[in-house]
């Protein structure tokens, strides 16, 4: 690798006999006016202060070919490729404002823009990636008719031109003047340079890449042949955003990989768990294989569209993108992949006996109980008030946790039915009493998209189908009441409004505009009229609304009103039978610290089994144990740490008292480390719960290079209820 400070105007672009190609895994070119305006400010101040200035790194790798008897140099651009491009944008504006017979300068435009006497694959000094090709091509081949005025690269030219015709202190050979004091590091990469590690070290100036562009180009880069590296690039990459839409791949890649990791990981280290699960692998034909099998997955569980699929499961799976449950993608990625089977129902080029149909479409049937069966455990989470901190982890895990024995794949259904309810803690399947009481008292407001999904189901349990999606919830006793309310309800008034944003009080009719806070007797009327002119179509949820016999709306209307539509949500989101007690799961309970909290939430009495510390168990049966495990792997990640700790007498913040030192005199109840080099650290011994606890924790702050704290958890003993 050659590193070299260069004009990137005389030294770049102006150089004859060569072409700067955009590889196919850079991203689209996403500059915008306000990176042109930086751009162009920055020209001018070379300008008035006669300095330069320096544009960051262009990094490219090149092959020189014979053309037409002479060398002609083709540059593949690495890293720079958006401020190359706009400089050339800006070079096309001006030549277009250049008069005629300012030949000179025409001339000297046209060289930095175009290879003269080249054909058309030659012809031009930029080659951007296809997309954006397109527009480069016309513009520089001045064929301004059909422009995309959506592109960045029209709206960068036009912003460009019109800068220039309102500038009012600097003409254009100025501003070329100003041009040609930009510099770069050019980076010229050898053929035993890694493009893919140079291109992560460089600190550029350009718009941060996001972890799935950095994923693309990593293994874009890792294929040296151009056209094995296009080949790839379409067959795998366009593949994977035609089936997932581009704005899902971000979130594809870290559900993908919670999932094949099993453990649940902070999602800036998005990009360097990729790298670990592509070297763990290390063959790029099966990665891109494997990431669009689910792909497919992804699609149906998040787009909710996937024709390898039947309108139902789509439609079942949707409810999870509805109330935002969506940690628990990577479980259902898992589940999806044990029953890929059933695309076969689906697939036009499969031809299936009347067995294999039959048999596929018990295990179609079988699937989508299980996605009811998640879809109700999710609901009674979210109206028991279960915290959801733990759901990321508890996810990851599930599927590894419930199949670690391969043969329970054999009672699927069972299986995860069983182990959801009777694992302990709050991650325990909700049970009724807890499920009748919360449906009845809890907010309901604060959690509309549940309460949607729950009454488009009261709603359309029968035949005719009614989209609920795009209606407000709405306040039968409104929630600013007026003085009618008041009249109307008297002494019942202050206990009538504990139940404002109850189950019970809440609808949707569709006509939210026209009742606001009208008395119950003229909502009663609007709507009653609407429904006789047949124009209120919601009426199941709404039946105490056209019942002419209720006279109030006061708490005991609102409390039997929330009954009757607990009685349709109860048959919808039943308690689980049929659960089978003699599978035994040889799990843990996963206990992390809660950093907001700042302690670990233990609020049971299971017996210790050790940590967890960098995805490694430990054994222990105490928690004095458990520390001692941890100071032994902290010293095998860092012991010049732990040494210069030891030395420097740590304590932690809330206490005077030392705790690791190399002198065991400072410690009431010293105990030794036995290590390799013999060295003398010594902590203090103690059978504190807490204090050890907090111990633990503030150590692995004390390796914030090396650790995070979610990377640490304690262990204990599943016992079941």
């Amino acid at each position: 690798m050659e590193i070299k400070k260069k004009y990137i105007y005389k030294d770049i672009i102006l150089k004859k006999n060569r072409q700067y190609n955009m590889p196919v895994y850079q991203r689209t070119y996403t500059w915008e006016n306000k990176n042109c305006k930086q751009l162009y400010d920055d020209i001018k101040s070379c300008i008035d202060n006669n300095s330069t200035h320096y544009l960051g790194s262009l990094v490219y790798s090149h092959e020189s070919e014979k053309h037409k008897g002479s060398n002609f140099y083709k540059y593949q651009i690495i890293d720079g490729q958006q401020r190359l491009a706009t400089l050339i944008l800006l070079l096309k504006a001006i030549l277009d404002i250049v008069p005629e017979k300012d030949n000179e300068t025409r001339k000297k435009l046209e060289n930095a823009i175009y290879n003269k006497n080249y054909d058309d694959e030659y012809k031009l000094k930029l080659q951007s990636i296809d997309d954006d090709n397109k527009e480069f091509k016309k513009i520089l081949n001045n064929n301004m008719n059909n422009l995309n005025e959506l592109s960045n690269v029209t709206k960068n030219y036009r912003y460009f031109k019109e800068l220039l015709k309102t500038e009012q202190k600097y003409n254009y050979k100025e501003i070329l003047s100003g041009i040609e004091k930009l510099i770069v590091a050019e980076i010229a990469l050898e053929k035993k340079d890694r493009p893919q590690v140079i291109f992560e070290s460089i600190n550029s100036t350009g718009i941060e890449l996001k972890d799935s562009e950095k994923i693309r180009n990593f293994l874009l880069m890792g294929i040296s042949n151009k056209g094995a590296q296009k080949t790839y690039f379409d067959k795998y990459w366009v593949s994977l955003t035609d089936i997932i839409g581009n704005d899902n791949i971000e979130n594809f890649f870290f559900d993908y990989l919670v999932m094949k990791k099993g453990s649940y990981f902070n999602k800036e280290e998005l990009y360097d768990y990729f790298k670990k699960h592509y070297y763990s692998i290390n063959n790029i034909k099966q990665i891109g294989k494997d990431i669009l099998r689910y792909a497919d997955y992804y699609r149906l569980i998040i787009c909710n569209n996937s024709n390898l699929y039947s309108n139902i499961t789509n439609k079942k799976l949707a409810v999870f993108k509805k109330i935002r449950h969506n940690t628990i993608y990577p479980f259902l990625m898992k589940i999806c992949d044990d029953y890929s089977d059933i695309q076969k129902l689906y697939k036009t080029d499969v031809d299936l006996t009347k067995i294999e149909k039959k048999e596929l479409k018990k295990r179609e049937n079988e699937f989508n109980l299980i996605i009811d069966l998640l879809e109700n455990y999710a609901i009674r989470r979210n109206v028991c008030e279960i915290p959801s901190s733990s759901l990321r982890r508890f996810y990851a895990s599930l599927y590894n946790t419930i199949f670690e024995k391969k043969e329970y794949k054999n009672n699927y259904l069972t299986a995860i039915k069983t182990y959801l309810c009777t694992t302990v803690k709050n991650d325990a399947f909700p049970k009724d009493d807890t499920f009748i009481e919360k449906l009845a008292n809890i907010n309901f407001y604060r959690r509309s998209s549940v309460l949607k999904v729950i009454f488009n189901y009261i709603e359309n349990s029968g035949n005719e189908e009614i989209n609920l999606e795009d209606l407000t919830i709405e306040h039968i006793f409104p929630q600013t009441p007026d003085i009618e309310w008041k009249i109307d309800l008297g002494k019942d008034f202050d206990e009538t409004k504990k139940y404002l944003n109850t189950l019970g009080n809440l609808s949707i009719t569709g006509y939210n505009g026209q009742l606001l806070n009208k008395s119950f007797k003229e909502k009663r009327e609007i709507l009653l009229k609407l429904y006789q002119d047949g124009d209120l179509k919601i009426k199941t949820i709404n039946e105490e609304l056209l019942n002419k016999k209720i006279q109030k709306w006061n708490a005991n209307a609102i409390k039997k009103r929330a009954s009757r539509l607990s009685d349709y949500i109860l048959k919808k989101y039943s308690y689980p039978k049929g659960i089978d007690n003699s599978l035994k799961f040889n799990n843990y309970i996963e206990e992390y610290y809660d950093n907001k909290e700042e302690q670990f939430m233990i609020d049971h009495d299971c017996p210790l089994l050790g940590i967890r510390i960098k995805g490694e168990d430990l054994k222990a049966d105490t928690y004095m144990e458990a520390y001692w495990e941890l100071l032994k792997k902290l010293y095998k990640i860092n012991s010049k740490l732990l040494k210069q700790l030891a030395k420097n007498n740590w304590k932690i913040t809330s206490s005077d008292r030392i705790f690791i030192s190399t002198d065991k005199s400072l410690l009431s109840n010293p105990l030794k480390m036995e290590t390799n080099n013999n060295d003398n650290i010594y902590i203090d011994k103690t059978t504190s719960r807490d204090l050890i606890l907090n111990i633990m924790v503030s150590l692995i702050k004390e390796y914030k290079d090396e650790l995070s704290i979610d990377d640490f958890c304690l262990l204990y003993d599943n016992e079941r209820y």
